[in-house]
């Protein structure tokens, strides 16, 4: 790498075209990368206008969070990058600290159409959970696709199983699912 920066340099010296190329290639990709970034600025606070809700605190964002987005932002070379940078930038503004360097990761590699998959799955979340009673059964191809993505864990041949717990006061028997905060209950019917 030395030796390149070396030659570069003296190439500079003595090839003043190359230089004015060189200096001019640089400005432009700087230029486009701050380009990038504004826009980004601009869909996070369209966004933010759209659905000014936040989170109590005024946590401020975390340097390593806004040095990751920078990173990313600068290099949203189409519209629909940008825009998705914003909804993250948004989103980390509602609520700081709820974007994680691993998140970010996913978010750039994620392709659009299994960010679609995902996000119409999670309508129906409850907490990290999707319960089938209220999805049914994934198709294998989206299943696939979310769990190549990694935004969905392998639920194998018979998927995953949360039997809840029964709770029985002596006239009522309920099977009680919990999820984080909240829990659902459902009367409670033996299997035969």
């Amino acid at each position: 790498m030395e030796a390149m920066r070396d030659h570069a340099i003296g190439r500079m010296k003595t090839d003043r075209a190359f230089a004015d190329r060189a200096v001019d290639a640089y400005l432009r990709s700087i230029g486009l990368q701050q380009e990038n970034k504004d826009s980004v600025a601009r869909h996070a606070l369209e966004d933010l206008r759209r659905d000014p809700r936040a989170d109590a605190n005024d946590k401020a964002l975390s340097p390593d969070f806004l040095h990751r987005l920078e990173r990313h932002a600068q290099d949203a070379a189409t519209e629909e990058a940008r825009e998705k940078w914003g909804r993250v930038v948004a989103a980390e503004v509602r609520k700081p600290g709820s974007i994680t360097a691993r998140a970010m990761r996913l978010i750039d590699e994620l392709d659009p159409a299994a960010a679609m998959l995902f996000e119409e799955l999670c309508v129906n979340r409850l907490a990290d959970t999707v319960p089938t009673c209220l999805t049914g059964e994934l198709k294998f191809p989206v299943r696939k696709a979310l769990v190549e993505a990694g935004l969905l864990v392998d639920p194998g041949t018979f998927g995953h199983a949360n039997e809840g717990k029964i709770i029985d006061d002596g006239s009522n028997r309920i099977r009680l699912f919990r999820f984080e905060t909240n829990a659902i209950s459902i009367p409670a019917v033996e299997r035969g």
